[in-house]
């Protein structure tokens, strides 16, 4: 078995030219290879949800050092998480403090998906008409198993976040709506049939607060992704 080579180590900086926001790390391959022209930091989700959003081509890369020892890359590395402060998110996109480690920090990433027929999924079966009556709200609380399945399978369908089908639950479906696709989202608790059972109410939606729409252009810098909504 051949050794690794000891002083194979790089240590570098991605900049975003929009925000000033870094990322430090280290490799011990080859730095575009591992770069993979964004698509390498799928795993950083804070830093891959501004990749998507700002596109590759708008951040800068800058390899600090190549040819060093691992531990010499490390205590680099960290240096310059503490230099840029590149934890805090204000600042930059590093999860922790060195040690060629990252790990996932927001999971709700987007890529181009068929959002438009997802809205209008959600508008015509759950969002509440703004005159109706209580009795007639009984009709959009979503508090079924059966209705929350199939509004996450519609989801999936749809392929609005990058992450394999198991993991997309009803909560985050949920916190997309709310946080991307302009919904307002009431919880409550009622008896249905006889149970105490936990609700959603999905009350307004507002056009003008969808941000997922508005990011997809600049995905186009990274070679896109199609996704296709299926019909039901």
């Amino acid at each position: 078995m051949e050794r690794e080579p000891k002083n194979n180590y790089s240590v570098y900086i991605h900049r975003n030219t929009y925000t000033g926001k870094r990322y430090v790390g280290i490799t011990s391959g080859n730095v575009k290879t591992r770069w993979n022209g964004g698509w390498g930091y799928e795993n950083n989700h804070w830093f891959f949800s501004d990749i998507i959003k700002y596109g590759w081509i708008n951040f800068e890369h800058r390899v600090i050092e190549s040819g060093i020892s691992k531990e010499v890359a490390q205590n680099l590395e960290t240096d310059l998480i503490l230099r840029y402060k590149t934890t805090h998110r204000n600042y930059g996109y590093n999860a922790v403090f060195g040690l060629g480690n990252n790990r996932p920090i927001q999971e709700n990433v987007f890529i181009p998906g068929d959002s438009s027929r997802f809205i209008s999924y959600i508008n015509s079966n759950w969002l509440a008409p703004s005159d109706a009556t209580k009795e007639m709200l009984d009709r959009y609380k979503i508090w079924k198993d059966t209705d929350k399945t199939e509004i996450v399978s519609r989801f999936v369908d749809c392929k609005l976040i990058p992450t394999q089908p198991q993991h997309i639950t009803f909560n985050k479906v949920m916190f997309t709506l709310q946080q991307s696709l302009g919904y307002t989202v009431e919880n409550g608790q009622q008896r249905f049939n006889k149970e105490m059972h936990r609700y959603r109410l999905i009350v307004s939606f507002d056009e003008d607060k969808i941000t997922y729409e508005k990011i997809k252009k600049p995905l186009d810098n990274l070679g896109g992704l199609k996704g296709e909504c299926k019909t039901h």
